[in-house]
């Protein structure tokens, strides 16, 4: 089945597999088709419920960089009992998300029922999420990283979203999730909204300041995330670059405008610069094959996260030289809208 939405700008084809969606995205430069796979497999180890928990880190810290995804690293005091400080917190720059996983532990039941208890946890998650932001604005508390460095957060020096994912196997269609205002912004998604997020964006920061922008716009249906992402592209894609105030920047010069949002994931983007730096050939082939195998990896159900950071080493190895690495980034930025950590945008 296929539905056309009013903007035009891309295209919702359903396939044979319910756990995915394909994309065909209109663009200046033709259609793309996108293939938005199924969330990453659960670990097999422990129950469903904490390996929700689990593949929500990996995600954010195989594609985001563990840096910035913060686990509780001990229980904070609350009266004569314990708080959870939340599931995952993404912290970066200014911004932190409070984010609350829950997951259907039991086979799903008829339609209305799933969004009636689709509801009921939603509304529950956003509570614990303001709980856990002010918990830390009374209490700050020691937090973890993925590269097992502590944080000591104080949630006042940071602006929060409370974000609601819902691990399920397959939401009821056109499921709209409301709850009680909670005094700060939030968003609701999918696990599979949240894959797709990151490994399109790569980037923590990039994934925070798109789910700012999107809890500022109406609420859309569960997992049709994907789909309002490639309209914001489409928005960005085609937006008049800002004026320049050249009592700033001085007269002259060249404005460049990118999009905010990329259209291309992160990893091909890379493969695309790759011709225009000017690298030594042998390094042009091995850039380039190192950006086809990280973007294969990490879409292929199962990444490696070893494997991953090893790749990664390697193509800033490539790119040690000052010269090549502002160039990189000043093509990712101006081409493609990507900045990537570490690499300055011009």
């Amino acid at each position: 089945m296929t539905e056309q939405p009013s903007s035009a700008l891309w295209r919702f084809v359903k396939d044979d597999d319910p756990s995915a969606l394909t994309l065909i995205v209109d663009t200046p430069k033709g259609a793309h088709l996108r293939r938005i796979p199924p969330a990453l497999p659960l670990p097999s180890h422990v129950d469903h419920g904490t390996g929700a928990e689990a593949a929500v880190h990996t995600a954010a810290a195989t594609w985001g960089m563990p840096d910035f995804v913060f686990q509780q690293a001990e229980h904070a005091a609350k009266g004569s009992g314990q708080r959870e400080l939340g599931d995952c917190l993404l912290l970066a720059g200014g911004r932190g998300a409070a984010v609350q996983v829950k997951a259907r532990t039991i086979p799903p039941k008829p339609a209305t029922q799933e969004a009636r208890w689709i509801q009921k946890v939603a509304a529950k998650a956003m509570s614990q999420a303001k709980g856990t932001i002010r918990q830390l604005s009374m209490v700050p508390a020691d937090m973890v990283n993925g590269r097992g460095r502590f944080l000591s957060v104080d949630a006042n020096a940071y602006e929060w979203i409370a974000v609601f994912l819902l691990d399920h196997p397959h939401v009821p269609d056109a499921t709209v999730v409301t709850w009680p205002p909670v005094g700060l912004p939030a968003i609701a998604l999918t696990r599979r909204d949240w894959d797709f997020l990151f490994d399109q964006l790569r980037s923590t920061t990039a994934v925070l300041d798109y789910l700012f922008r999107a809890a500022a716009d109406p609420v859309i249906p569960l997992g049709q995330e994907p789909l309002r992402y490639y309209e914001f592209a489409a928005a960005d894609a085609e937006a008049s670059p800002a004026e320049v105030d050249t009592g700033l920047v001085g007269p002259g010069g060249t404005l460049f405008s990118a999009p905010l949002l990329p259209q291309v994931p992160a990893a091909r983007a890379l493969r695309q610069a790759a011709p225009v730096l000017e690298l030594p050939e042998d390094d042009t082939i091995e850039f380039t094959q190192l950006a086809t195998r990280m973007e294969t990896e990490a879409t292929n159900g199962s990444p490696d996260p070893g494997r991953l950071q090893r790749w990664g080493a390697s193509i800033i190895g490539i790119l040690n030289s000052p010269v090549i690495s502002g160039a990189l980034g000043s093509v990712l930025a101006t081409y493609t809208g990507t900045v990537l950590p570490g690499l300055p945008a011009g």
